[in-house]
């Protein structure tokens, strides 16, 4: 038996026959129609990281407001993860502690410690002291206490001067007051000292005891001492 001879015509529709069901596939998803996919279209979980190329989600690419602190996992960002050099912020850069008893009748000057200000970082202090007053030490009872920058032990000066408390108390037995350290306006601080360096600049913090008073008797001292610096850049 002679089989027919294939003719131009059933050559040609079997080709396309195949190529609908062998490549149809692969040619649609070459030809997807703009915003065809959405996430409607994809599967839960089916864009992992791994999937996703380096660099290819950038901030344009992204919804203002798209992103909250509901859709972020704790613990995700951590400071490992932030190029800090790049933000702008305000953070506490250090914290200073100087322990006591340090008493009025005894040096003047303690050295608190110091810390590295960073390039194009300024600071600005916060700071406090803790006074213990006896209860031989008759109220009303004072301490008097500068907060220093970049002074010298020798001689320090009005310049140096970055805080300052003077407290008062009218208690009559023992007690531990705190006392915050702020600016007065009579006081002209040191400005150079606070703006941002061109490069990393140590500077160090002190305490000057200039006066603590009892009406009648003594026992005034400062216990101890904290200042945090905050950067902003």
């Amino acid at each position: 038996m002679r089989l027919p001879k294939p003719t131009y015509a059933n050559v040609l529709s079997t080709l396309v026959v195949f190529a609908v069901l062998a490549g149809g596939t692969a040619f649609a998803a070459a030809h997807l129609a703009k915003n065809s996919v959405g996430t409607k279209q994809l599967k839960k979980n089916s864009v992992t990281t791994k999937k996703i190329k380096k660099n290819a989600v950038t901030k344009a690419k992204i919804k203002k407001n798209a992103i909250t602190s509901a859709k972020i996992a704790d613990g995700a960002v951590t400071a490992a993860k932030i190029d800090v050099a790049s933000t702008g912020f305000t953070r506490k850069v250090a914290s200073l502690q100087l322990s006591g008893p340090l008493s009025f009748d005894g040096l003047e000057f303690h050295l608190i410690g110091s810390f590295t200000q960073n390039p194009g970082e300024d600071v600005r202090f916060l700071g406090s002291a803790d006074i213990s007053f006896a209860a031989s030490c008759e109220a009303p009872r004072s301490a008097q206490v500068y907060l220093l920058l970049d002074a010298d032990p020798a001689k320090p000066q009005e310049k140096d001067v970055i805080g300052f408390f003077e407290l008062t108390d009218e208690q009559p037995v023992a007690a531990t007051v705190k006392a915050a350290f702020v600016e007065q306006s009579s006081i002209e601080p040191n400005p150079s000292a606070r703006s941002g360096p061109a490069g990393p600049t140590t500077h160090t913090l002190s305490l000057f005891l200039d006066s603590g008073e009892c009406v009648s008797g003594e026992g005034v001292a400062v216990a101890g001492a904290t200042v945090d610096v905050i950067g902003t850049k």
